[in-house]
């Protein structure tokens, strides 16, 4: 239906812009992520997932592709409605929250309103091996992905590095977790 909408920011309230377009104002909600990328009386671009209901018509507007795909992914968990979807988005942005995912890190993810540790838990077991691959966090859809053969390997190519890349910087890691790896793999790609 809506791809994005490219318009004129007129007003930021606490959970939501109004882009303005030819005179018509759209109340887009958002994430704090989202919310902090846009200035107000600047044109910028929405990229926008409408949710429609019986008695509901309302759009949801985020800075990149990347935030809109993982919102999308966050609804279609049972029990995970588009407030508590934007809740988890505003204190974990795509990168961060995939990350999370593929190393099931429900606690970072239950940190936001609405999420209890079960549906935590859940957006973990039910993502975790959705997201690679998919093309929503930074991994084109179509690039050719090597299964991974560990789970730090899938959190990285979660994050959008490549195979062989990941393979480099591994080879000489060493770690008592999957979090001291992927952080030790993170300086050595030069990301932290």
């Amino acid at each position: 239906m809506f791809e994005y909408l490219n318009g004129n920011i007129t007003c930021k309230r606490d959970n939501y812009v109004v882009v303005d377009i030819g005179g018509l104002g759209y109340k887009c909600y958002t994430s704090a992520y989202t919310h902090s990328q846009v200035d107000i009386e600047k044109v910028q671009k929405l990229y926008i997932y409408p949710v429609i209901r019986e008695d509901v018509f309302d759009l949801y507007g985020f800075s990149g592709e990347q935030e809109r795909a993982m919102f999308a992914n966050l609804i279609s968990i049972s029990g995970v409605g588009p407030k508590a979807a934007l809740s988890v988005l505003s204190i974990l942005e795509p990168s961060a929250l995939a990350l999370a995912i593929v190393t099931n890190d429900d606690k970072a993810i239950s940190k936001a309103s609405g999420i209890g540790a079960k549906t935590a838990a859940r957006i973990c077991l039910e993502l975790g091996n959705k997201l690679v691959g998919d093309g929503a966090l930074g991994v084109p859809s179509g690039r050719p992905v090597a299964a991974p053969t560990s789970d730090a390997e899938m959190a990285l190519l979660a994050l959008g590095f490549g195979a062989s890349e990941i393979r480099n910087a591994l080879k000489n890691i060493e770690g008592n977790s999957t979090d001291e790896i992927i952080r030790k793999a993170l300086i050595e790609l030069g990301r932290l």
